[in-house]
């Protein structure tokens, strides 16, 4: 019996250190396996840190070449256009000033040519008007004549005109001095009619109302009974009034309408005056000018003969000074088609700089896009050392819980 509790206790032993040992190996499997996890995450984390720090510094060189690859297309481009512009500035303003040069030149050259015909069209004038002079004495004397007429039709005329004008204004001035004077003595006798009954009114009412007040201590219904015949005096008053007024104003209405009547027949009758007037000197004149006319028909040949040859001169004048403005316009026009290529290169420019503008925004966007990736990645990667964290977490646990002995035979049995 002593053989076989030995053995059994033997045995036992051999379990526990058999279960023991198995506990180790599991404790130190679960310690390396935390140690690896460990160090796997650790790995992970590194290598996400160091993929975004990579990710961070390719999307911040992308970024900082598309920068300088646009700023440098667009300092290129704009010294370009700049110099170009300002060749182009040159050569126009040279173009301007030689067309400045050409259209002065043009001009003087026409004003030369304009001179030169008007004076000989004035020359050519005064041996027409030295003809015309010299055809006969009596043509002059008629001129003179004539002349003279003239002078004394114009002279009568202007006192005819004078002398109606005053007839008339004495006429307008009587009649608006008669129909102030009418409206006045009619405003006065309405003012002093419309006064008389007003204080025939007021005098009414003043004895009313003194009868009624004499009437007051006798009895209350006396005194109503005054007041009321008082009232009904004062309204025919008011009434009488109104009246005269009305029949002032038509007074003043009819007095009006009659100078203006006197005054309308006094214009009518200066207007007729001055017509005739008028009319007669308007015939003088018609005869004075039909001598005129005739005198003037006897030369009319060599003046006209004059002022072709001049109009030639300056037809021929004109006509150069507009081919010379034709080239100077010309001249122009290409300084405007050279400044619309400036304009052009510089909307280039403009271009070139959106252009560029717009590059950096897509290198902008492409190194948000990348910097996102990463911090997903680095997400990504925190949530699975979390993961491999909580794994250890458990293992740790359980490995600080207590063991189990193994099922067996006690010694005492």
């Amino acid at each position: 019996k002593h053989a076989a509790a030995d053995e059994a206790v033997t045995e036992i032993e051999k379990l526990s250190a058999q279960a023991k040992a198995d506990a180790d190996k599991q404790r130190s499997e679960a310690q390396a396996a935390l140690a690896a996890a460990t160090e796997e995450a650790e790995k992970l984390r590194s290598q996400a840190d160091t993929a975004l720090d990579e990710a961070r510094i390719a999307a911040k060189a992308i970024s900082d070449q598309a920068a300088e690859d646009a700023a440098s297309v667009l300092e290129k481009a704009k010294a370009d256009a700049e110099s170009e512009l300002i060749d182009l500035r040159a050569e126009a303003e040279k173009d301007r000033e030689g067309a400045i040069s050409i259209r002065n030149a043009a001009a003087e050259e026409a004003n030369s040519v304009r001179e030169a015909a008007q004076q000989e069209a004035a020359a050519i004038v005064e041996d027409a008007r030295s003809s015309v002079e010299n055809i006969s004495a009596d043509t002059e004397a008629a001129s003179a004549k004539a002349k003279e007429e003239l002078a004394n039709a114009t002279a009568e005329a202007e006192a005819l005109r004078q002398r109606a004008r005053a007839e008339a204004e004495d006429v307008v001035a009587r009649s608006r001095e008669q129909a102030n004077a009418a409206a006045e003595k009619t405003q006065r006798e309405a003012l002093a009619s419309v006064q008389a009954k007003v204080e025939e009114a007021q005098s009414a009412a003043m004895k009313a109302r003194e009868d009624a007040k004499g009437a007051i201590g006798k009895a209350r219904e006396a005194t109503e009974h005054l007041e009321r015949v008082a009232q009904e005096r004062q309204k025919e008053a008011d009434v009488a009034l109104a009246k005269a007024k009305q029949e002032a104003g038509q007074l003043l209405a009819t007095a009006s309408e009659r100078a203006s009547r006197m005054v309308a027949e006094a214009d009518a009758e200066a207007a007729r005056k001055a017509e005739i007037a008028k009319k007669d000197v308007l015939e003088e004149l018609q005869d004075a000018q039909d001598r005129i006319e005739r005198l003037k028909s006897e030369s009319a040949d060599i003046v006209q003969r004059a002022e072709a040859k001049a109009a030639e001169r300056r037809a021929a004048a004109e006509q150069e000074a507009e081919e010379i403005i034709a080239a100077s316009r010309a001249a122009i026009s290409d300084i405007d088609e050279r400044m619309a290529r400036v304009e052009a290169r510089e909307r280039l420019v403009q271009d070139a700089d959106s252009q560029a503008t717009r590059i950096l925004a897509r290198a902008k966007a492409r190194a948000n896009e990348i910097l996102k990736k990463a911090e997903s990645t680095l997400a990504d990667a925190e949530e699975r050392h979390r993961d491999t964290q909580n794994a250890v977490d458990r293992m740790r646990t359980k490995l600080r819980e207590p063991q189990e002995p193994p099922k067996g035979r006690s010694r005492g049995k």
